[in-house]
């Protein structure tokens, strides 16, 4: 009998060592997936603002009297506006021109001739609220934006501002 209650005591020892060996290893398993699911809801978010991420275009032009200034350029925001500028700045339109004009915290480029007269014969209808677009760019400190009459949004030919302080007032023209 008292063998018996020995080989009883050691088989509920073993039993519970299984039993505690079993818990550890649900225990590990849980520990993973729980670990498995934070990374996982901390990189899908991550993952989804990469893929959102707007490609930057660029544009060099080289601006008499003060030689060549990059700017960047949303083509997601105004696809026609940047091809636009893009052509102008690819085929050397822009280089060599003047800023020939600042007024109202604009600086204002792009004409050849440097007396203010977009003499580009092609204009384009402004991407921005105004003309329907759902453009949500503003006209902040050092943006570039192509210069229409302020009567006809769609007489956006070549010339171009840069604002040197916030001009939100523009912001939907």
């Amino acid at each position: 009998m008292a063998q018996k209650k020995k080989m009883t005591k050691r088989r509920l020892a073993e039993m519970e060592k299984k039993a505690k060996a079993e818990k550890r290893k649900k225990i590990i398993i849980i520990s993973v997936i729980l670990a498995v699911v934070i990374a996982l809801s901390v990189l899908i978010p991550v993952i989804v603002i990469e893929s959102k991420k707007v490609k930057k275009y660029y544009a060099t032009i080289d601006v008499e009297g003060y030689g060549a200034i990059e700017v960047e350029l949303d083509k997601e925001n105004a696809p026609k506006t940047v091809a636009r500028f893009e052509k102008l700045a690819n085929e050397g339109y822009y280089n060599g021109t003047p800023f020939f004009r600042f007024q109202n915290s604009m600086l204002f480029g792009g004409d050849k001739d440097g007396d203010g007269v977009d003499n580009y014969d092609v204009t384009i209808y402004g991407e921005f609220r105004k003309n329907g677009y759902m453009n949500q760019l503003s006209h902040k400190k050092g943006v570039i934006s192509l210069y229409n009459d302020g009567k006809d949004y769609g007489s956006g030919a070549s010339i171009f501002f840069i604002t040197t302080t916030d001009k939100t007032d523009l912001d939907g023209s």
